[in-house]
């Protein structure tokens, strides 16, 4: 039982289960989406691509295309938040002294 529970908590911080059966409307999945397609493109530019980032945006489009816009959504924010984290992550050192 706790090991399900896991599971279940690590998907839900991950931003990948889209929640207790919330309504998204095409509007919001897209600006969801153009958001994310933001974040990705400049953690591009600084050359720090996560390929989780660029996976989860091409979920996110397909999901898209499928109608499926909670999954959309949600695809969406991984896609932002890792791309996010891959800049962050450049302020690091790259060896630890």
């Amino acid at each position: 039982m706790i090991a399900v529970f896991g599971i279940a908590t690590a998907a839900c911080a991950s931003g990948v289960a889209a929640g207790p059966a919330r309504q998204f409307d095409a509007k919001a999945a897209r600006a969801a989406i153009v958001q994310a397609e933001r974040s990705v493109r400049l953690a591009e530019e600084k050359h720090m691509r996560w390929t989780s980032a660029e996976e989860a945006l091409r979920s996110a489009r397909r999901a898209f295309e499928d109608g499926d816009l909670a999954t959309a959504v949600a695809q969406a924010r991984v896609a932002k938040e890792h791309a996010e984290l891959a800049i962050v992550q450049k302020r690091y050192p790259p060896f630890r002294f």
